[in-house]
């Protein structure tokens, strides 16, 4: 950027350079220049968007630290002003009555800040009649509760957020001044009590997000007159009774989340939706077949459905989308391209729904434990071209496991790319193991051969590796030793044998590996020492030799399983549980000793002798007692001669009745 001396920018950028006097450069580069608005008639500076780049959780971004310059409050013609996501100190962010001289702001963004204790951010704000947009979401510690006055001054707001904050209180009177708001984001707090009914008088808001608070009352019936609204957020409450039939005639509505409440009865149709939870509930009655009559034009835009049981009466109801007739008609062909279906635990067996195979867009797909049995369709290659999520676990498919290679170029941060097959009947080798995958989960199937090797032009990613309960033999690939990002590697229960690949070592992030229940061969490599992150180890094998002293280097580890193997020699120092079913081992910290070894074990016989002396006072106590009683027990038969009548008398009745059933059982013999 080039200025002249007197150029209007040239003195707004002037401004700019005199409010950051104090403030320390980021953390990582320079302030971009484009970052500073200015008016190209009188100079004046009228935006300063410093928002840090990328999300909260991204540490790596460069944000702003130090103290903000007191010039801030002297920018009288700002009126943007985006300081978000940044690292100021006190004490100007500390106290914000430097807000309220900024008269001309129209938006305000002070979210994701550090702040050290609560201040009083209301009044300051309060003093903005000009304000459009106040965004106030996980300004940590800086919101606690909000005022309980009934009027605000910046009656002009159409966009608030005071999300993520902890707020206990109930629902802020103060709202119903924003009659113009069009959005509303009160999500992750502690709002309780009743929704007032003036919420519908809301006529513009399209979007409003109360989610992951602790309302516990009915859904208000006011939200059905907000005919401009579009987003609807209400999960993670504890909202009961009925759902507003009214709720069909929202038009626009496009996004309906009731996920973890505590609804039931009959449900709503709503033609417009693109986003549709209503799992975790207490419906009790049939998804309205309506669902699969939708036109193409609305249809078209329903990209996500999420119906699944609820849990308390799973047994009796079923709450999936197929369950409607439309929907299981084999002929039925939806309008609709769906990103994600989940339909886990829900019976919609015995065969794939034949619908599914027009569904090419598919982004995630949930269908484990559903009583799916037979094999895979041969349509099914054909909808998976953009998986990225794939769970078919806990089913009684069969048939060879078909080849899945998901798309590398479609990135999606919040799901993880995985392929879950587990707990089924898959059977036949594997031919090649899929890529772009971080999560595998074969286990428990019928699947045989060797382990695939790849050619090196495939893109293994994985962070887990699960293959356990298997058939599978032969050698375990060198090629899992080019896995740097796996996290858990578990090939047991299976019959692989041969050597333990050394280079295995080389997994540095390995925080699970369990091979146990093989037939692997030969000695322990001593690289096994090198996985200073390893927490689980079982290697319940046919091991023999010598266990590497390099494994004393895992100090991460918390269960470890080397028992019932061949091993022989010193041992680290670890719990004697671990070592047990290996006669041969010797040396610490078990009572053996190992030929040529002059350790002391001197401890060991004090713990053995200290043993020893408290078992012989236990014996030795044990008989004073008894003597005492016996001797006490003649005592009193000799001084007391009733008692010793009685007991004489016993004794005669008792050997008399022995003598009379012997002679009967002599004279039965003898006749």
């Amino acid at each position: 950027m080039q200025f002249k001396a007197g150029d209007q920018g040239f003195l707004c950028w002037l401004q700019f350079l005199k409010l950051l006097t104090v403030m320390k450069t980021c953390k990582q580069g320079n302030v971009a220049q484009n970052l500073v608005g200015c008016d190209s008639r009188k100079g004046h500076v009228v935006k300063l968007d410093l928002r840090r780049p990328g999300p909260w959780e991204d540490f790596n971004k460069k944000w702003l630290e130090g103290e903000l310059s007191p010039s801030l409050q002297n920018l009288k013609h700002l009126r943007y002003l985006d300081l978000s996501m940044n690292f100021f100190s006190a004490p100007t962010v500390d106290d914000l009555r430097w807000v309220s001289s900024l008269s001309s702001l129209r938006y305000l963004d002070l979210s994701g800040i550090v702040i050290t204790e609560q201040i009083d951010w209301f009044h300051p704000v309060n003093m903005l009649p000009s304000l459009l947009t106040l965004n106030l979401g996980s300004s940590l510690y800086m919101i606690l509760k909000t005022p309980s006055v009934k009027s605000v001054n910046f009656t002009s707001l159409t966009s608030l957020d005071l999300s993520q904050n902890n707020i206990n209180s109930t629902f802020p009177v103060w709202l119903s001044n924003l009659t113009g708001l069009m959005h509303l984001d009160l999500n992750r707090n502690s709002f309780h009590g009743k929704i007032p009914d003036f919420i519908g008088t809301f006529s513009a808001l399209a979007s409003i997000d109360l989610s992951y608070n602790s309302f516990k009352t009915l859904i208000p019936d006011p939200l059905c007159n907000l005919s401009s609204l579009v987003h609807l957020g209400l999960s993670h409450n504890m909202f009961s009774g009925l759902v507003p039939s009214n709720l069909g005639l929202l038009l626009r509505l496009e996004y309906l989340n009731l996920y973890y409440n505590q609804l039931s009865g009959n449900i709503p149709m709503v033609s417009n939706l693109v986003h549709l939870d209503l799992s975790r509930n207490l419906f009790s009655v049939p998804i309205p077949s309506s669902i699969g009559l939708l036109s193409s034009t609305i249809g078209a835009c329903l990209l996500g459905v999420f119906i699944s049981w609820s849990e308390d009466i799973c047994v009796h109801t079923i709450l999936i989308l197929v369950a409607t007739t439309s929907l299981q008609s084999s002929r039925w062909i939806p309008p609709f391209q769906l990103q994600i279906f989940r339909a886990s635990s829900c019976n919609i067996g015995p065969y794939f729904p034949n619908w599914l195979h027009t569904q090419t867009h598919l982004q995630k797909l949930d269908l484990s434990n559903s009583s799916i049995r037979g094999t895979i369709p041969e349509w099914f290659e054909n909808i998976i071209s953009h998986i990225l999520y794939l769970d078919l676990s806990n089913n009684e498919i069969g048939g060879k496991m078909p080849p899945f290679h998901f798309d590398s170029n479609v990135e999606e941060f919040y799901l993880r790319t995985s392929l879950k097959m587990n707990s089924n009947k898959f059977e036949g080798s594997l031919a090649a193991f899929p890529s772009n995958v971080e999560l595998l989960d074969l286990s428990d199937n019928l699947l045989s051969g060797d382990l695939p090797q790849t050619d090196g032009t495939m893109n293994l990613s994985f962070d887990v590796v699960n293959l356990s309960k298997n058939r599978f033999s032969g050698n375990i690939p060198i090629d899992l030793c080019k896995l740097p990002s796996i996290i858990v590697l578990d090939l047991s229960q299976n019959k692989l044998s041969g050597r333990l690949p050394e280079c295995l070592g080389n997994l540095s992030g390995l925080q699970a590996m369990d091979l146990s229940n093989n037939t692997i061969t030969g000695h322990v490599p001593s690289s096994l020492g090198s996985l200073t992150q390893l927490m689980t180890l079982h290697l319940h094998n046919i091991f023999e030799g010598n266990l590497p002293l390099s494994l004393q280097n895992l100090t991460s580890l918390v269960t470890m399983d080397i028992g019932y193997n061949f091993l022989v020699g010193n041992i680290p120092f670890w719990k004697p549980s671990v070592l047990q079913g290996n006669n041969g081992l010797c040396g610490l910290p078990l009572s053996r000793s190992c030929k040529g070894d002059s350790s002391s074990y001197d401890h060991i016989s004090k713990v053995e002798a200290q043993d020893d002396d408290e078992g012989f006072w236990l014996y030795a106590g044990m008989g004073a007692g008894f003597v005492v009683g016996f001797l006490g027990s003649l005592g009193s038969l000799h001084l007391i001669r009733s008692w010793r009548v009685a007991y004489f008398e016993t004794f005669e009745n008792f050997y008399t009745s022995i003598l009379v059933n012997l002679a009967c059982l002599r004279r039965t013999f003898v006749s």
